[in-house]
């Protein structure tokens, strides 16, 4: 029924929710949230699992907590995005958190934020679907996400942004996160962008898309790829791992190793403008709207995506490769 649906965890400033306790523990620092899940299952009956009211700040926290199978396909636009998490304008803090198997009917399946500046460290999307931004949809305001993973989530229907959408005016910020087996219909299979996207030291493993921009996906916003990695991706035939519409990306320091034995268009420009500075391209890249500097041609001798140290999975460089010293040294980076 209508008002069981609408039941949710409602945090607001200074309530946080602590996750990992196995019951006899005298502090936080004791709790073991891998050993220990606390999971909280909308099983499918939920429009929200957990909300996040406008007033919540850094005294608010979500943390070592599984977030699953929340629902959200109501009969107003309020029901109808944010089937994990719904923040309707906070900034907490959200750490060590499981968003799995979340839905929604229009935007951000694991997660949609309206507002606000929530800041997300060793968060999992896993397997979450929406018809735009599966794993999260960043409506307005910032999103910063710290060494958080976006493993298999999708854009099922024709829109944009498997794991990730940043909309109009929006910011996101990724720093050691991993985006790997993602997929959408349309475009952007790990990331769609008409907002302000910076992506450091991140990696795009294997993700696919229906229409081009297998990885990223940039539309009237800004990109900026610092010391990235885009490795395995599928774009469509004759489609781009990296497309900008419009607007303008630059990439630096940063790996391209997703040809086969017919190298993909790895970046591509329809309008706009692309930058690839001082990186390693394997595969073919667009003329039109593109400027390269220093740009390397030929196989990476990139690894696989495994665990390299850290908390996402990472495709490392193989001894020998060309790339090793090849970009900027730390602290000189300048993503024109």
């Amino acid at each position: 029924e209508a008002g069981a649906k609408s039941s949710t965890f409602l945090l607001r400033r200074g309530v946080s929710l602590y996750g990992g306790f196995k019951g006899d523990e005298e502090s936080r620092d004791q709790r073991d949230p891998s050993a220990n899940q606390t999971i909280l299952d909308g099983e499918g009956n939920l429009y929200h699992v957990v909300t996040i009211s406008k007033d919540a700040d850094a005294s608010t926290v979500l943390d070592g907590v599984n977030v699953k199978r929340g629902s959200a396909a109501g009969p107003y636009a309020d029901k109808k995005s944010g089937g994990g998490v719904y923040n309707t304008g906070g900034s907490p803090l959200i750490s060590n958190c499981l968003f799995k198997d979340n839905t929604a009917s229009n935007t951000g399946g694991g997660m949609l934020s309206k507002g606000g500046s929530p800041r997300l460290v060793n968060c999992v999307f896993e397997g979450n679907r929406a018809p735009s931004g599966g794993g999260l949809f960043v409506d307005s305001g910032s999103v910063e996400l710290i060494d958080c993973a976006f493993r298999g989530n999708a854009a099922n229907k024709e829109s944009s942004g498997g794991a990730l959408f940043v909309q109009n005016k929006a910011e996101a910020r990724c720093e050691g996160c991993e985006f790997s087996d993602n997929s959408s219909i349309r475009e952007g299979g790990g990331a769609g962008n008409s907002g302000d996207c910076a992506f450091v030291n991140c990696t795009f493993s294997d993700n696919r898309s229906g229409k081009g921009g297998a990885a990223i996906f940039n539309n009237g916003g800004t990109v900026a790829a610092v010391n990235c990695t885009f490795a395995g991706n599928s774009p469509p035939t004759g489609g781009a791992v990296l497309l900008n519409r419009s607007g303008k990306t630059a990439v630096v320091n940063s790996v391209f190793d997703d040809a086969s034995n017919d190298p993909p268009w790895e970046a591509w420009a329809e309008g706009g403008s692309v930058r690839i500075e001082r990186s390693a391209v394997a595969g073919r890249l667009g003329a039109a709207f593109m400027t390269e500097v220093d740009v390397l041609h030929g196989d990476p001798l990139l690894g696989g995506l495994r665990d390299n140290g850290g908390l996402t999975m990472t495709r490392a460089l193989m001894e020998g490769s060309p790339a090793i010293g090849a970009g900027y040294p730390a602290g000189e980076l300048a993503a024109g």
